[in-house]
């Protein structure tokens, strides 16, 4: 979207239309978002992260960012002193002490803490979003983000340091992948809303790797309803008659369930078809996703989303119910 990305980012959850779901504590988080647009930022706090309870929802409009509360309230968490948040994620590795991360369409940088004390971490030269955190073990350890201007990625290290990396991949290859909504998918003879929140961005330099979250939740009563896996490969091409917004095309994301990321039991991988058909998203962008008992591995060019690979079960999920997904 034109000076906005999509609202999904590490580990969230989707926006839910408001139609009532039987039973869970998600139907209070469903009409909390019901009434928020599908662009703000939203962010789901991690399983174990310190300080924080687990599955809280965060949401933002302008530069605030909201508490959801399980009865759909939204409490004002922190006011801070940029004029929009355009991404939220979690600290799960550490490196800035466990805190909420914000980041603005000014280029600042915030950290909070569980009660609700913000620090300015640095202001970048270009608004930032899409923000993942990237373990000190791999290249570009710390915040690696994106800037509205299309392939410019940052980082930004826990003392603030701020660089800009070259990120080139050939016309044509999809190079980010962000989207959250709903869709429906069966559960015994009934259907079900899953929500999904997913990011995918290219490890720079490669055409197979990437680092990313993928974040997928069926409201339904039944065993291995949750998925929230990084991101490990990814493939895709832009399409090319893009959408006015500058996106379309089509990818596969795959994700990890090595512990302690969360899949169905005895599942070792997950891969995630998309498709970004229409700046719309709704009734138009496809989801479909594969559960698999082999390590992670990139599906053959010719997989396209219908078929599951050797070792792989599904799909679950079709076309959009609510959201979007791009592909850039």
């Amino acid at each position: 979207m034109v000076g906005r990305r999509t609202w999904t980012i590490l580990a969230l959850v989707s926006l839910l239309s408001g139609a009532s779901l039987s039973g869970g504590s998600s139907f209070g988080v469903q009409r909390a978002l019901a009434d928020v647009p599908v662009t703000t930022p939203n962010v789901v706090v991690p399983p174990g992260q310190p300080g924080w309870l687990a599955d809280t929802v965060y949401t933002a409009t302008g530069p605030t960012i909201y508490l959801v509360g399980g009865d759909g309230s939204l409490t004002p968490f922190v006011t801070l002193a940029c004029d929009q948040v355009d991404g939220l994620t979690f600290d799960e590795v550490g490196s800035f002490n466990d805190r909420l991360i914000a980041t603005c369409l000014n280029g600042a940088v915030y950290t909070m803490s569980p009660s609700g004390a913000a620090a300015l971490l640095t202001v970048a030269p270009t608004g930032l979003s899409v923000p993942v955190v990237v373990p000190a073990s791999l290249s570009y350890a710390g915040l690696l983000a994106a800037s509205d201007a299309l392939g410019m990625t940052w980082t930004v290290s826990p003392s603030g340091d701020v660089h800009q990396l070259p990120f080139v991949i050939s016309p044509g290859v999809a190079a980010t992948v962000t989207g959250g909504g709903t869709i429906l998918v069966p559960s015994g003879t009934d259907l079900v809303v899953a929500s999904f929140g997913l990011n995918a961005r290219r490890t720079p330099g490669s055409l197979v790797e990437a680092i990313g979250r993928i974040n997928y939740d069926k409201h339904a009563d039944v065993s291995g309803n949750h998925v929230t896996v990084p991101v490990v490969f990814m493939a895709g091409e832009s399409g090319s008659t893009p959408a006015p917004n500058g996106t379309g095309g089509s990818a596969v994301l795959v994700g990890d369930c090595t512990p302690p990321a969360e899949c169905p039991s005895g599942f070792a991988s997950v891969l995630v078809y998309v498709e970004d058909n229409a700046d719309s998203g709704s009734g138009s962008d496809v989801l479909r996703i594969f559960y698999c008992v082999v390590a992670p591995f990139l599906p053959p060019s010719s997989f396209n989303g219908t078929v599951p690979p050797a070792g792989c079960t599904g799909p679950e999920g079709l076309s959009l119910r609510t959201g979007n997904i791009q592909v850039r």
